[in-house]
């Protein structure tokens, strides 16, 4: 059975957010906040690895979120939510680190 990367990150943001501040889980829906999250953390991760540069990275992570139907809008609101870079930091971690999350991608 082959293991969906982004499949069981949603649902683990899902659960992420339940106990996270009121203020992040308001930014718009639950699911556009967990696709925002996962979508910058893998960027934010292929950058930092060196594995990718920003722009390809960046360009990566918003046909991820076209592709998934989350507007500009609703992106904007998730990143400049009170509490989302520590959600970020919070899954990137949960998920092993930045190496883990990279070598999903290879």
């Amino acid at each position: 059975m082959k293991r969906y990367p982004s499949a069981v990150a949603v649902g683990l943001i899902g659960w992420i957010l339940l106990g996270f501040s009121p203020s992040v889980i308001a930014a718009e829906s639950e699911r556009s906040t967990a696709l925002v999250t996962i979508a910058q953390a893998n960027a934010q991760c292929l950058i930092q690895t060196g594995t990718m540069g920003a722009e390809k990275a960046l360009t990566l992570a918003n046909r991820f979120l076209d592709a998934k139907q989350v507007s500009q809008k609703q992106r904007r609101t998730v990143n400049n939510s009170p509490g989302f870079e520590d959600l970020m930091k919070r899954y990137i971690n949960e998920q092993g680190g930045c190496e883990a999350i990279v070598k999903d991608f290879q």
